[in-house]
Protein backbone atom coordinates (compact mmCIF):
# COMPACT_ATOMS: atom_id res chain seq x y z
CA UNK A 1 0.00 0.00 0.00
CA UNK A 2 1.45 3.58 -1.19
CA UNK A 3 2.09 6.03 2.07
CA UNK A 4 0.34 9.12 1.72
CA UNK A 5 1.70 12.40 1.01
CA UNK A 6 2.76 14.22 4.11
CA UNK A 7 0.28 17.64 4.34
CA UNK A 8 1.86 20.42 2.83
CA UNK A 9 4.57 18.79 0.56
CA UNK A 10 4.33 18.20 -3.12
CA UNK A 11 4.32 14.52 -4.16
CA UNK A 12 7.18 13.54 -5.91
CA UNK A 13 7.12 13.34 -9.79
CA UNK A 14 7.07 10.68 -12.04
CA UNK A 15 10.77 11.26 -13.01
CA UNK A 16 12.11 11.89 -9.31
CA UNK A 17 10.19 8.74 -8.33
CA UNK A 18 12.57 7.16 -10.79
CA UNK A 19 15.31 8.63 -10.03
CA UNK A 20 15.07 8.11 -6.01
CA UNK A 21 13.93 4.28 -6.81
CA UNK A 22 17.51 3.81 -9.23
CA UNK A 23 19.62 5.81 -6.19
CA UNK A 24 18.32 3.63 -3.83
CA UNK A 25 18.80 0.28 -5.72
CA UNK A 26 22.13 1.55 -6.87
CA UNK A 27 23.45 2.74 -3.36
CA UNK A 28 22.05 -0.96 -1.87
CA UNK A 29 23.67 -2.55 -4.80
CA UNK A 30 26.98 -1.07 -4.39
CA UNK A 31 26.60 -1.19 -0.45
CA UNK A 32 26.82 -5.00 -0.91
CA UNK A 33 29.54 -5.18 -3.36
CA UNK A 34 31.89 -3.41 -0.59
CA UNK A 35 31.92 -5.64 1.68
CA UNK A 36 33.04 -8.84 -1.27
CA UNK A 37 36.61 -8.34 -1.03
CA UNK A 38 39.71 -5.22 -1.32
CA UNK A 39 39.96 -5.42 -4.90
CA UNK A 40 36.11 -4.72 -5.41
CA UNK A 41 35.93 -2.23 -2.45
CA UNK A 42 39.20 -0.05 -4.13
CA UNK A 43 37.21 -0.29 -7.48
CA UNK A 44 33.80 1.29 -6.05
CA UNK A 45 34.75 4.58 -6.69
CA UNK A 46 35.27 4.00 -10.03
CA UNK A 47 31.80 2.38 -10.49
CA UNK A 48 30.48 5.76 -8.80
CA UNK A 49 31.71 7.59 -11.31
CA UNK A 50 30.79 5.66 -14.20
CA UNK A 51 27.23 5.92 -12.99
CA UNK A 52 27.22 9.27 -12.64
CA UNK A 53 28.89 9.70 -16.49
CA UNK A 54 25.96 7.54 -17.26
CA UNK A 55 23.35 9.78 -16.34
CA UNK A 56 24.60 12.88 -18.15
CA UNK A 57 23.12 13.90 -21.55
CA UNK A 58 19.77 13.91 -22.71
CA UNK A 59 19.91 12.27 -26.59
CA UNK A 60 19.43 8.75 -26.64
CA UNK A 61 22.09 8.00 -29.06
CA UNK A 62 24.33 9.61 -27.55
CA UNK A 63 23.57 7.63 -23.74
CA UNK A 64 24.08 4.25 -25.86
CA UNK A 65 27.56 5.47 -26.82
CA UNK A 66 28.36 7.08 -23.25
CA UNK A 67 26.89 3.72 -21.45
CA UNK A 68 29.02 1.31 -23.77
CA UNK A 69 32.14 3.80 -23.25
CA UNK A 70 31.63 4.04 -19.80
CA UNK A 71 31.03 -0.02 -19.38
CA UNK A 72 34.57 -1.31 -21.28
CA UNK A 73 36.32 1.52 -19.21
CA UNK A 74 34.62 -0.12 -15.79
CA UNK A 75 35.43 -3.84 -17.04
CA UNK A 76 38.44 -3.47 -18.53
CA UNK A 77 36.98 -4.71 -21.85
CA UNK A 78 38.27 -3.98 -25.14
CA UNK A 79 34.86 -4.03 -27.04
CA UNK A 80 31.42 -2.94 -25.67
CA UNK A 81 28.03 -2.68 -27.31
CA UNK A 82 24.29 -2.27 -26.70
CA UNK A 83 21.68 -4.70 -28.31
CA UNK A 84 18.42 -2.48 -28.63
CA UNK A 85 15.25 -4.92 -28.72
CA UNK A 86 12.38 -4.46 -31.32
CA UNK A 87 9.20 -3.48 -30.34
CA UNK A 88 7.85 -7.50 -31.04
CA UNK A 89 10.62 -8.39 -28.94
CA UNK A 90 11.80 -10.91 -31.55
CA UNK A 91 14.86 -9.01 -32.78
CA UNK A 92 17.19 -6.07 -32.36
CA UNK A 93 16.01 -2.88 -33.87
CA UNK A 94 19.33 -1.05 -33.41
CA UNK A 95 22.87 -1.94 -32.35
CA UNK A 96 25.61 0.39 -30.67
CA UNK A 97 29.13 -0.39 -30.33
CA UNK A 98 32.18 0.96 -28.77
CA UNK A 99 35.62 -0.40 -29.51
CA UNK A 100 35.24 -1.08 -33.31
CA UNK A 101 36.37 1.82 -35.63
CA UNK A 102 34.75 2.70 -38.93
CA UNK A 103 37.06 0.91 -41.33
CA UNK A 104 36.73 -2.31 -39.21
CA UNK A 105 32.51 -2.21 -39.13
CA UNK A 106 32.77 -1.22 -43.18
CA UNK A 107 34.33 -4.48 -43.37
CA UNK A 108 32.21 -6.60 -41.48
CA UNK A 109 29.04 -5.15 -42.75
CA UNK A 110 25.95 -5.96 -41.93
CA UNK A 111 25.19 -5.18 -38.05
CA UNK A 112 23.46 -8.35 -35.78
CA UNK A 113 20.05 -8.51 -36.15
CA UNK A 114 19.33 -10.79 -33.22
CA UNK A 115 17.65 -13.54 -35.10
CA UNK A 116 20.30 -16.46 -34.12
CA UNK A 117 23.77 -17.20 -32.08
CA UNK A 118 24.12 -16.10 -28.58
CA UNK A 119 22.66 -12.59 -28.94
CA UNK A 120 19.45 -14.21 -30.14
CA UNK A 121 19.63 -16.50 -27.29
CA UNK A 122 19.69 -13.32 -24.96
CA UNK A 123 17.05 -11.67 -26.25
CA UNK A 124 14.50 -14.45 -25.41
CA UNK A 125 15.92 -15.49 -22.38
CA UNK A 126 17.93 -12.28 -20.96
CA UNK A 127 19.79 -12.59 -17.83
CA UNK A 128 23.55 -12.03 -17.05
CA UNK A 129 25.95 -14.53 -19.03
CA UNK A 130 29.60 -14.36 -18.04
CA UNK A 131 31.56 -16.88 -21.11
CA UNK A 132 35.68 -17.73 -20.71
CA UNK A 133 35.24 -18.65 -24.42
CA UNK A 134 32.33 -17.83 -26.90
CA UNK A 135 33.08 -20.14 -29.27
CA UNK A 136 32.16 -23.14 -26.54
CA UNK A 137 29.01 -21.90 -26.11
CA UNK A 138 26.48 -24.15 -27.68
CA UNK A 139 24.51 -20.88 -28.79
CA UNK A 140 27.09 -19.31 -30.42
CA UNK A 141 27.07 -19.30 -33.96
CA UNK A 142 30.28 -17.55 -34.87
CA UNK A 143 31.29 -14.47 -36.10
CA UNK A 144 31.05 -12.63 -40.03
CA UNK A 145 34.32 -12.33 -42.38
CA UNK A 146 37.04 -9.42 -41.00
CA UNK A 147 35.16 -9.55 -37.33
CA UNK A 148 37.69 -8.70 -34.79
CA UNK A 149 38.87 -12.05 -32.74
CA UNK A 150 36.22 -12.04 -29.69
CA UNK A 151 36.92 -14.61 -26.39
CA UNK A 152 35.58 -13.74 -23.33
CA UNK A 153 32.19 -12.56 -23.01
CA UNK A 154 30.20 -10.70 -20.60
CA UNK A 155 26.66 -9.79 -21.28
CA UNK A 156 23.66 -8.41 -18.44
CA UNK A 157 19.78 -7.31 -19.76
CA UNK A 158 18.89 -3.38 -19.53
CA UNK A 159 15.60 -2.53 -18.41
CA UNK A 160 13.75 0.74 -18.58
CA UNK A 161 10.53 1.23 -16.22
CA UNK A 162 10.52 -3.04 -15.52
CA UNK A 163 10.66 -3.70 -19.40
CA UNK A 164 13.57 -4.98 -21.58
CA UNK A 165 15.10 -2.56 -23.75
CA UNK A 166 18.25 -4.43 -24.45
CA UNK A 167 21.42 -6.29 -23.40
CA UNK A 168 24.56 -4.87 -22.67
CA UNK A 169 27.55 -6.92 -24.40
CA UNK A 170 31.11 -6.94 -22.89
CA UNK A 171 34.21 -8.70 -24.71
CA UNK A 172 37.61 -9.40 -24.82
CA UNK A 173 39.07 -7.96 -21.56
CA UNK A 174 42.21 -6.81 -21.41
CA UNK A 175 45.16 -9.24 -20.53
CA UNK A 176 43.46 -12.06 -21.73
CA UNK A 177 41.97 -13.21 -18.42
CA UNK A 178 37.67 -13.55 -17.97
CA UNK A 179 35.79 -11.30 -16.41
CA UNK A 180 35.22 -12.66 -13.06
CA UNK A 181 32.25 -11.69 -10.43
CA UNK A 182 33.17 -8.82 -9.31
CA UNK A 183 32.75 -7.52 -13.13
CA UNK A 184 29.89 -8.61 -13.31
CA UNK A 185 28.45 -7.14 -10.59
CA UNK A 186 29.82 -3.74 -11.27
CA UNK A 187 28.31 -4.14 -14.60
CA UNK A 188 25.01 -4.88 -13.15
CA UNK A 189 24.46 -1.85 -11.00
CA UNK A 190 25.64 0.10 -14.35
CA UNK A 191 22.66 -1.48 -16.41
CA UNK A 192 20.36 -0.50 -13.44
CA UNK A 193 21.61 3.13 -13.72
CA UNK A 194 21.91 2.67 -17.73
CA UNK A 195 18.10 2.05 -17.65
CA UNK A 196 16.96 5.26 -15.98
CA UNK A 197 19.52 7.32 -18.17
CA UNK A 198 17.59 5.43 -20.95
CA UNK A 199 14.42 6.15 -19.72
CA UNK A 200 15.29 10.00 -18.97
CA UNK A 201 16.21 10.22 -22.91
CA UNK A 202 13.11 8.60 -24.39
CA UNK A 203 11.20 11.38 -22.02
CA UNK A 204 13.52 13.99 -23.68
CA UNK A 205 13.04 13.17 -27.18
CA UNK A 206 9.32 12.60 -26.95
CA UNK A 207 9.21 16.25 -25.55
CA UNK A 208 11.30 17.51 -28.54
CA UNK A 209 8.92 15.62 -31.22
CA UNK A 210 6.48 17.00 -29.64
CA UNK A 211 7.62 20.77 -29.70
CA UNK A 212 8.86 20.07 -33.35
CA UNK A 213 5.10 19.04 -33.95
CA UNK A 214 3.82 22.07 -32.37
CA UNK A 215 5.70 24.64 -34.31
CA UNK A 216 5.44 22.55 -37.70
CA UNK A 217 1.70 23.29 -37.25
Amino acid sequence: MSAAPVPGTTPPSDGERDSSDALEAATQATRGLQGLSAELTARVPQLLEAMRSVGTGPELHTTLDRICETAAELADARYAAIGVVSEDGKALSDFVFHGVDVEEAELIGRLPDGHRGLLGALIHDPGPVRLANLADDPRSCGFPAHHPPMRTFLGVPIRVQGEIFGNLYLTEKHGGVEFNEYDLNMVRVLATEAGIAIGNARLYEAARQRERWIDGS
